[in-house]
């Protein structure tokens, strides 16, 4: 059994027209869900987050020490795996 979320990834198949199509739409903001990796903090108040750090849904949404870059990342886990419940 795969663990954490890396589960679904072992299926994923895809030709490089269509990821380059993804990659492009992801880029350019027509993606499907792309609004998802936004920050929120804008529209919803009292987000805890850690300094550096903003939240998109599902996704944080972290400045990288040293660089001008962003890194957009998320655990792996849903809400029903989370250690937490």
């Amino acid at each position: 059994m795969v663990a954490n979320g890396y589960g679904p990834a072992i299926g994923v198949v895809s030709a490089l027209a269509n990821m380059t199509r993804l990659a492009n739409s992801v880029l350019d903001g027509s993606a499907p869900g792309v609004a998802s990796i936004r920050p929120i903090e804008h529209t919803i108040p009292n987000i805890p987050t850690r300094p550096g750090q903003v939240s998109g849904m599902l996704w944080a949404i972290d400045s990288q020490a040293g660089t001008a870059g962003t890194m957009v990342w998320h655990n792996g886990l849903n809400r029903d795996e989370s250690p937490s419940r």
